[in-house]
């Protein structure tokens, strides 16, 4: 059963990582941890749906590679750094992704109108019951861990060696052991955050099927698809853009309608966005 591809670039192979190596995170302890998400598995549940034996296929070049789990790599961390991810991503999919579409929580995600050019019928989200510098790790993390996997579907995906590394120092330093004392520390050195960029667009209705990819925009930008969200970074110094999120401006999130996510109009949207940075 084919339910998603996910293209691969380049055919070329990187020096696997082993036990030996140090956490890509931390720096400083070995990188034990097996079977680590490259995506949090909750954003990628459905991408192998449907019936009988579930799998999918990664087409590549010259290649083609039967799956039966989304992306995996061991080696890339420590389990005490694996551990401050699972915290971070607890949260976020307890306080958003399992909330945001259940009417009983519907007081916690209002729904404005903004006026956005792009889509006929706009709609923003705002979440109100949120910490929102996890959020902004959350997808600042989810970025940064696409960027530094060698696994085949993003193997031929980087973003800036400058911007992965502030990333890394950002999720490093604000990344905690514990949720309490992580939003403690977010909120009393909120302005150190690093402020890049980014939008977050999904539909009103959980679509049928979905896939996973990252892609080089041009000039610092970049979209990750997972399933049924896309983000489009944009890691140059912007302030106050229509459509995206910072540390310090309130979340928006853009929500499109099923059949304007499988029509491809998010294209229309991706373009508006990278418009309304240049224009700035």
């Amino acid at each position: 059963m084919l339910d998603y591809l996910s293209v691969i670039n380049s055919d070329s192979m990187l020096l696997k990582r082993t036990k030996e190596d140090i956490c890509l995170l931390c720096l400083d302890n070995k990188a034990t941890k097996l079977n680590s998400h490259i995506l949090p598995k909750f954003l990628t549940k459905g991408v192998l749906s449907g019936t009988g034996n579930k799998h999918a296929f990664l087409i590549g070049a010259n290649k083609r590679q039967k799956v039966q789990d989304t992306p995996k790599q061991d080696y890339l961390f420590c389990p005490s750094c694996e551990k401050r991810f699972e915290i971070l991503e607890t949260y976020i999919s307890n306080k958003f992704f399992n909330r945001f579409r259940n009417t009983a929580f519907k007081d916690e995600f209002v729904i404005t109108k903004e006026g956005y050019s792009f889509m006929n019928e706009p709609d923003v989200m705002h979440p109100n019951s949120i910490d929102e510098n996890l959020f902004h790790l959350f997808f600042y993390s989810i970025i940064w861990r696409a960027s530094i996997s060698d696994h085949d579907v993003y193997s031929s995906f980087k973003i800036d060696p400058d911007q992965e590394e502030i990333l890394r120092l950002s999720l490093n330093i604000f990344m905690k052991n514990d949720l309490a004392e992580l939003k403690k520390y977010c909120n009393h050195s909120q302005s150190e955050i690093h402020k890049f960029n980014y939008s977050v667009t999904t539909c009103f209705t959980k679509p049928i099927s979905g896939y996973i990819g990252v892609y080089n925009l041009e000039n610092g930008r970049y979209l990750l698809y997972a399933n049924s969200i896309a983000v489009v970074y944009d890691f140059k110094e912007t302030h106050n853009v229509p459509g995206y999120n910072r540390p310090g401006k309130k979340i928006e999130i853009l929500m499109i309608t099923e059949s304007a996510w499988q029509n491809h109009r998010l294209s229309t949207i991706v373009n508006t966005l990278i418009r309304w940075r240049d224009v700035e």
